[in-house]
C-alpha cells in the first residue's frame, strides 16, 4: 500500500468516526461546532493535494470546493452555513470565503479581505438569456488595508458552449466571461465563470476579488442542496 492510498484509507476512518458523532440536520451543512473538529482533520489530512481525490470527497458528508491562488496549491473547503443565498465556505487554516450564485462577495482571512460588493442583482439565469453584451457599474469595498467603494466598470458576455472536467467529471458548461476595468488605480482583470445551462450552477469560476491578491480559482467538488 502507498502512502497516499493509507493517507486517504486513514482520512475516511476519521470522517466515518466524525460521522457517527455528528448530530448535524442537515447533510450540506457543517454545523459551527464541528469546525474546530475539521480544521484539526484538514490540517494533518489535506496539507497534501494529492490525498484529495474523488475517495476522499465521497466521504465528506457535506458540500466542498477547491480553491487556490493563481497556481499555489489547492486547498479544501467546506460548506459551514447557508442563510438566504449566500453560502459561508471555510477551510482547515480558518479562512472565510462568503459565495452569491457563485460569484464570491466577501472574505476573512486573507491578506487583503473583501468585506463588501455592491452590484445590481443579476442571475446567471438572466445573463444567458441575454445575447447582448451587458454593462454595469459594482463597487468593491475591503480590509487590509481599508478601501470603500471602488468602481469598477464591468462588462459581462456569453462566450461559448465548453465541455471541462470538474474533478475528474466532465461537464457540458457554458463559459462566461466578465471583464473590470477601475481606471484610477488601472486595475484590469477579466473573470470567467461555467456554468450548467440547466440550472444555471456555477461549478468552476476565476475570479479576481482584489487589486492585491491573485486570481482565485474556485472549483466545485461536492454541489450544495439547492
Amino acid at each position: 500500500m502507498n502512502k497516499s492510498t493509507s493517507k486517504t484509507k486513514h482520512c475516511i476512518y476519521i470522517f466515518c468516526c466524525f460521522l457517527v458523532i455528528s448530530c448535524a440536520q442537515n447533510p450540506n451543512l457543517v454545523p459551527s461546532s464541528y469546525t474546530t473538529i475539521f480544521s484539526l482533520i484538514s490540517d494533518s489530512l489535506f496539507n497534501d493535494e494529492s490525498v484529495i481525490n474523488t475517495e476522499v470527497i465521497e466521504s465528506i458528508p457535506y458540500a466542498s470546493a477547491l480553491v487556490n491562488f493563481n497556481k499555489s496549491p489547492k486547498s479544501l473547503i467546506i460548506l459551514k452555513s447557508k442563510e438566504n443565498n449566500t453560502y459561508t465556505w471555510v477551510s482547515a487554516d480558518s479562512k472565510v470565503f462568503f459565495t452569491e450564485n457563485g460569484r464570491v462577495i466577501g472574505t476573512m482571512g486573507l491578506p487583503n479581505d473583501l468585506y463588501e460588493v455592491i452590484r445590481p442583482n443579476i442571475k446567471f439565469k438572466e445573463i444567458l438569456n441575454k445575447e447582448a453584451l451587458l454593462n454595469y457599474v459594482a463597487y468593491y469595498s475591503f480590509k487590509k488595508p481599508t478601501l470603500n467603494n471602488l468602481k469598477v466598470e464591468i462588462s459581462l458576455k456569453v462566450i461559448r458552449n465548453q465541455k471541462i472536467t470538474i474533478f475528474k467529471e466532465e461537464k457540458n458548461l457554458v463559459l462566461v466571461e466578465e471583464r473590470l476595468i477601475n481606471k484610477q488605480i488601472n486595475w484590469k482583470r477579466t473573470n470567467r465563470f461555467w456554468v450548467d445551462p440547466n440550472d444555471f450552477f456555477v461549478w468552476k469560476s476565476e475570479q479576481n476579488i482584489s487589486p492585491k491578491l491573485p486570481m482565485l480559482t474556485l472549483e466545485i467538488t461536492k454541489k450544495p442542496a439547492i
